[in-house]
């Protein structure tokens, strides 16, 4: 009978001292961030995949069981989860774990909107390593890259066949991807002044800049001096003018939805005359 009482007793003991005396018989596994590499980089969102490098100091084999990260860009979190692909960690070795991380660029601009003007960010990595009866946080520094916005300049104005009472010109404005990616706008829309007066407002649909590329936009203008103001016309006997572009591209994507990014640009811009002036 007292057997039978004891029994439970001993079995519960076990129960409740059972991790802490296997945490007193293994010794807790080494965790370090060896690097990172960007995948699947659009404009919106990228894949970092962190390369964590776990050894066991044991005699015996451990199972790596659990990765959990969160990470943050200026300390605001803009992504989390876990990497649960069970692993044997064999006694006295070690393993390079490479671990997904889904980001967004979207939700990175929202949360910190001058991103765009930066080339890289700097983030903090965070987490937990899920080792046999361990749970060994880990943390790691470092930047990503952070995508840019094609740039709109206004490029050239091209003047002909300029009178009294008016000229014809071509304005040319380029558009210039700077990313390892492909970038598809849905919508471009813009507005061009010179001198203070608006010359000509349009909207291109969609089109595409591949990587590192550039192309170029050409509106062609008849100006009518009678109707934009002699004012306009004593500004162009000039070799340059001031000058203003605006306006808004826009991006769809099944993820985000619509995106909008607003662009204005203002300096002074050459005068080119194809013909002398009368």
């Amino acid at each position: 009978m007292l057997r039978n009482k004891v029994l439970p007793v001993f079995i519960a003991t076990i129960l409740i001292c059972g991790c802490a005396t296997l945490q007193g018989l293994v010794q807790e596994p080494e965790i370090e961030v060896v690097g990172m590499t960007l995948k699947n980089i659009s404009l919106f969102k990228a894949t970092p995949v962190f390369k964590v490098r776990i050894t066991n100091p044991n005699s015996v084999d451990i199972t790596v069981e659990k990765v959990t990260y969160h990470i943050k860009i200026k300390d605001k979190k803009v992504g989390e989860g876990f990497w649960d692909q069970e692993i044997i960690l064999a006694a006295g070795g070690s393993e390079l774990l490479e671990v997904p991380v889904s980001i967004s660029y979207a939700d990175m601009f929202k949360a910190v909107p001058d991103l765009f003007r930066s080339d890289k960010v700097a983030y903090e990595l965070s987490g937990t390593v899920m080792v046999g009866p361990f749970s060994v946080p880990y943390r790691s520094t470092g930047y990503i890259d952070i995508p840019k916005l094609p740039t709109i300049l206004l490029e050239h104005i091209g003047i002909s066949d300029f009178s009294f009472t008016g000229c014809s010109m071509l304005i040319r404005i380029s558009m210039e991807n700077s990313n390892p990616f492909s970038v598809k706008p849905d919508e471009l829309s813009y507005s061009i002044k010179l001198g203070g007066t608006e010359l000509a407002k349009g909207v291109t649909k969609k089109f595409s800049l591949g990587k590192h590329s550039a192309s170029t936009l050409e509106v062609p203008l008849t100006v009518n001096f009678l109707e934009i103001g002699r004012s306009f016309y004593n500004m162009l006997t000039g070799n340059s003018a001031e000058y203003e572009l605006s306006g808004t591209m826009k991006f769809h994507t099944p993820e985000e939805g619509e995106k909008f990014f607003s662009f204005r640009e203002t300096g002074k811009i050459p005068l080119f005359f194809s013909l002398p002036k009368k």
